[in-house]
């Protein structure tokens, strides 16, 4: 078996008469953390959703250790919520549900039974520093204690793989540096491979290995 989290090759992705992604070939290993960069509209956002199999390259394979991605939604959802943890700019959270609520999401299509999804989501609230804030809603949290709960939200399925869209792109610099640390420590703990999307050099500086974009095409 391919030691590999994901590997694209060739993969493609067009809107219409705009090339979004044009030809990308890629692999994340286990544990690294891989910073895509490039200005706005090179494809970046484009390419990571491919990776997270929220959507599908109009040509090109996307294989997940070894083995290519199912094409049924089903299977395809089955495989995203075993394997990868999903981190967003705008944090993503529902605004009526608590922390912990909203940490415990993703575990309901599972088997998972109430106390241990309540075990599970208080857990990663406690790692990402929020234990005291599990009762608290959306609106009731700052911008920086948002993000980190959507980070344990992510992390609550155990994956392998986190992939990042901007998750500093909200956040004032200082708060920026607390979430790209925390993101180290929690990779260093648990050794999931991290993807992150960014315009911010400074967080691409922090990467194992940094993937250029320009034109949807990898130039670095």
């Amino acid at each position: 078996m391919s030691t590999e989290i994901l590997r694209t090759e060739g993969i493609r992705k067009s809107f219409g008469q705009v090339t979004a992604v044009a030809g990308v070939d890629m692999s994340v290993s286990p544990k690294e953390f891989l910073a895509i960069v490039g200005r706005s509209g090179s494809g970046k956002s484009t390419l990571l959703n491919l990776l997270a199999g929220l959507d599908s390259p109009d040509a090109g394979r996307i294989t997940s250790e070894g083995r290519e991605l199912p094409r049924d939604e089903n299977a395809l959802a089955d495989w995203r919520r075993e394997h990868v943890g999903l981190v967003f700019q705008a944090f993503h959270l529902i605004p009526t549900l608590s922390a912990l609520e909203n940490v415990a999401l993703p575990l309901y299509p599972t088997r998972t039974g109430v106390a241990e999804r309540r075990e599970r989501a208080e857990q990663r609230l406690t790692q990402v520093g929020l234990g005291h804030r599990i009762g608290h809603r959306p609106g009731q949290l700052s911008g920086g204690e948002q993000q980190r709960v959507a980070i344990a939200r992510a992390l609550v399925g155990e994956p392998s793989l986190i992939l990042a869209d901007e998750p500093t792109g909200n956040l004032d610099s200082s708060t920026g540096q607390e979430i790209l640390d925390m993101f180290e420590r929690l990779r260093q703990e648990t050794g999931f491979a991290l993807v992150v999307v960014t315009h911010d050099e400074k967080v691409a500086e922090a990467a194992d290995r940094r993937l250029r974009l320009q034109d949807g095409t990898v130039v670095a």
